[in-house]
């Protein structure tokens, strides 16, 4: 839940309150490549005896910052993949005139295209010694049935599929860790916010959470085992933790303000969420087992919501704030204390890290139509996901299984 995308749920909530490189032969280690990492992208040669492997390859690569792709230029690594059998690519990283073998793998994946994206993971780790990201998936909210809907991709929109058809609106997924299920926030025949969590190989819907007022936020534990969750059934919206199955959830605020956008640490062990209990929305840090919340103060913004904790560095946090050029990215150091902008123009919201700890994928708003992007963080690159012919889509959420 958002203050500013759903206010909506926040008037229900209340109505209950009141009711109830060098040479890159240089990186050769043993069999492996190591780097250090630096804002200069890496020239790259992508080969393959499919055509169509060519051009996803080149497709996933184009989004990265750290990479580009060759032009009358000697590439710093030149990548192969070619088919290896069902469902398996070989990957090659070569170098140099005459080139050099630096690595070579065949990878297995549960697709002949998880299987090619997996493979390009593979290279950005070997070349750059970060995790890529090709493979991930992502859940967001689409509304081409004409209601909002929660839908899944790849990341390069080949793959996309409507997972609910409630013909009502449905809101916030957020995925489990191991990318099997999908917590998501329904009106589904109650007509109020209840949480439900959809298995999605057997296409299995629960009811998570269906207390009096609202439930909503829902949001996994990085190793699984707790769901942080924001409900009002004792009067305003609070936050709250219960475990896997949703059961015996345990409020850790309480009081008049409304809390909202709970995120987990890296390690599991602190939430950061949005409150208004200081008038605006504003982020808050609490220990997942309870205790004093500490505000977080950016200095960019007197509202500021929607937060996303770095997976690689606990020291980063994401979040969405209103400016004078509309709502826009920003990121908050908490080793430093210091904010900046990540985007600064057009309406951005919802940014979500992706695994490598270094690009987002965030909501750009252009007039009536909502779509995803992806941003390097390091260099600023910046990608549209698919095209406006998709329709709109919201509210991303990013798992790599």
């Amino acid at each position: 839940m958002s203050f500013k995308r759903f206010p909506i749920l926040f008037l229900i909530a209340l109505s209950f309150s009141f009711s109830g490189l060098s040479s890159a032969q240089n990186y050769i280690q043993g069999d492996d490549i190591t780097h250090q990492l630096s804002r200069k992208e890496k020239a790259i040669s992508i080969k393959s005896s499919n055509p169509s492997w060519a051009a996803l390859a080149q497709k996933a690569f184009s989004t990265h910052g750290a990479f580009r792709l060759a032009k009358g230029e000697n590439p710093n690594f030149t990548l192969t993949f070619n088919p290896a059998g069902p469902n398996t690519c070989q990957l090659v990283i070569s170098s140099g005139r005459p080139a050099k073998v630096l690595f070579e793998k065949n990878v297995t994946g549960p697709s002949e295209s998880q299987a090619l994206l997996m493979a390009c993971d593979l290279a950005v780790q070997k070349t750059i010694g970060i995790p890529g990201y090709f493979a991930g998936k992502i859940a967001f909210v689409g509304d081409r049935s004409g209601n909002r809907e929660i839908w899944t991709t790849d990341l390069f929109f080949k793959n996309a599929r409507q997972v609910t058809s409630d013909a009502s609106k449905s809101v916030s997924p957020h995925w489990s860790p191991d990318g099997k299920k999908i917590l998501y926030t329904g009106y589904y025949k109650t007509g109020f916010p209840d949480l439900y969590l959809i298995n999605l190989a057997s296409g299995q819907r629960t009811v998570f959470a269906s207390f009096k007022g609202t439930n909503t936020g829902g949001v996994f534990s990085p190793n699984g085992s707790k769901v942080a969750m924001i409900l009002s059934a004792k009067g305003y919206p609070e936050l709250y933790v219960a475990g896997a199955n949703g059961k015996k959830p345990k409020a850790l605020t309480k009081g008049k303000a409304v809390e909202a956008s709970p995120a987990w640490s890296p390690d599991g062990k602190q939430i950061v969420y949005t409150s208004d209990q200081m008038g605006g929305p504003q982020l808050f840090l609490i220990n997942a087992q309870g205790g004093r919340p500490k505000h977080l103060s950016t200095r960019l913004s007197g509202y500021v919501d929607e937060p996303d904790w770095n997976p690689r560095d606990r020291n980063k946090i994401l979040f969405t704030a209103s400016t004078r050029l509309g709502y826009q990215i920003g990121q908050l150091d908490l080793g430093s204390g210091r904010a900046n902008w990540i985007t600064n123009a057009g309406d951005n919201s919802e940014a979500v890290w992706l695994n490598d700890g270094r690009h987002i994928v965030y909501v750009q708003r252009q007039g009536k139509w909502s779509g995803m992007r992806i941003h390097d963080t390091v260099t600023g690159k910046d990608r549209a996901l698919h095209s406006a012919s998709f329709g709109n889509a919201y509210q991303p959420a990013f798992v790599y299984p």
